[in-house]
């Protein structure tokens, strides 16, 4: 498996199990003929793009550092047309809210939710440095 250093995209060939099988030499290098290097490769895999290189002392890739998960609250999952939800964000301070296909800063921590559409709706949570958040909210 090599891992861009820059974008963290990650590229597998069975034949290179452990080697650089491209042309770009900003890449670490995981192996896969090892324990260790089968297990880094399913946690990048799994935590894909959520996580920071950790490097040994001459610049190895040993491990990956995971973002921790946006902390917040609902008060309520299912609403009716008339009905609002609150959300309370609890970490960090602040976020951007993908809501109903609208990207909205949010700094004071809560958002109140309602939708005269019936049907699920997803909400998105992102900061630098946390996974996203995926909130799915039913209107009846």
């Amino acid at each position: 498996m090599i891992v861009d250093k820059n974008c963290k995209a990650y590229s597998i060939n069975s034949k290179f199990p452990n080697g650089n099988f491209t042309d770009n030499e900003n890449v670490y290098i995981v192996d896969e003929t090892t324990q260790e290097g089968k297990a880094l490769k399913e946690k990048i895999i799994k935590n894909y793009p959520f996580f920071d290189f950790v490097e040994d002392t001459e610049g190895n890739l040993i491990d990956i550092s995971i973002y921790p998960e946006i902390e917040y609250s609902i008060d309520k999952t299912q609403i009716t047309t008339t009905e609002t939800a609150t959300i309370t964000i609890n970490d960090p301070a602040i976020i951007t809210a993908i809501i109903d296909g609208q990207e909205y800063e949010v700094t004071d921590g809560m958002i109140e939710y309602s939708n005269e559409n019936v049907g699920t709706h997803e909400i998105v949570l992102k900061a630098l440095g946390y996974k996203d958040a995926k909130i799915t909210i039913e209107v009846i």
